[in-house]
Order: C-alpha cells, then sequence, then structure tokens
C-alpha cells in the first residue's frame, strides 16, 4: 500500500473511531503543562474531531533496533484530549519559551509569542 493512502486509511479510522470528520490536522510538540517541571518533549498529531482537541505521540524509529528487531521497551504512548471549550487560545511560543514556563521559570502571562508570519 502506497504511503498516501496509508496516510488516508488513518484517518479515515480516525474519524470512525472518533464518530466525526477531522476538521484540522497538524503536527505538533507536546512538551508539558506550565509549572509541572516535567518536560515531555513527544512529537505527534494534533486534530480536531467535532468539540475536542487531540494529541497522540508515535513510538520513534530507531534504524539500530530496527536492525535487531527490538521496540524500546520505556515507551509510554501518550494521547490527550480536552473541549474545544475549555481552552482559551492556542498560542505560537518558542520552545526555549515553552520549556521555561514548565519549568517555572517564567509565568504563562510573560511568554513572548511567535508571531503568524514569524519563523521558528
Amino acid at each position: 500500500m502506497a504511503n498516501d493512502a496509508k496516510i488516508e486509511q488513518f484517518w479515515k479510522e480516525k474519524e470512525e473511531a472518533l464518530g466525526g470528520k477531522i476538521l484540522y490536522q497538524t503536527y505538533a510538540t507536546f512538551l508539558g503543562e506550565a509549572g509541572s517541571e516535567s518536560i515531555n518533549g513527544r512529537g505527534g498529531l494534533f486534530y480536531v474531531v467535532g468539540d475536542r482537541i487531540y494529541f497522540e505521540d508515535f513510538e520513534k524509529f530507531n534504524a539500530m533496533m530496527a536492525l535487531f528487531n527490538r521496540k524500546d521497551d520505556k515507551y509510554e504512548k501518550t494521547e490527550l484530549s480536552m473541549l474545544l471549550v475549555d481552552v482559551l487560545n492556542i498560542q505560537r511560543v518558542s520552545e526555549k519559551y515553552a520549556k521555561a514556563c514548565i519549568n517555572g521559570n517564567i509565568r504563562e502571562d510573560d511568554i513572548q509569542l511567535i508571531a503568524a508570519d514569524q519563523e521558528f
């Protein structure tokens, strides 16, 4: 099966499992929660279905582990979802400021935002 067909099938299965159309999708990095002092740093999919936002990561491909047909025993899948009405706003911020906020070094209100037309 070609990659495009696999991707299309993946999203079709998500829609069926969640009972709605994918309204938005992108790649995102889940770093952590403000003040938690715990940085996750997992890349994954961020998508919207109906009235919910979802994030899920996937195990990283490691060529050396694949050569020996092994998996990372430490990997734990991250899956999050929340109601859109519970989200006050979504902002583009640099990883530097996000990590500082997670570690409690700066407040959320003091994070410098990235403009929509600005490069990371």
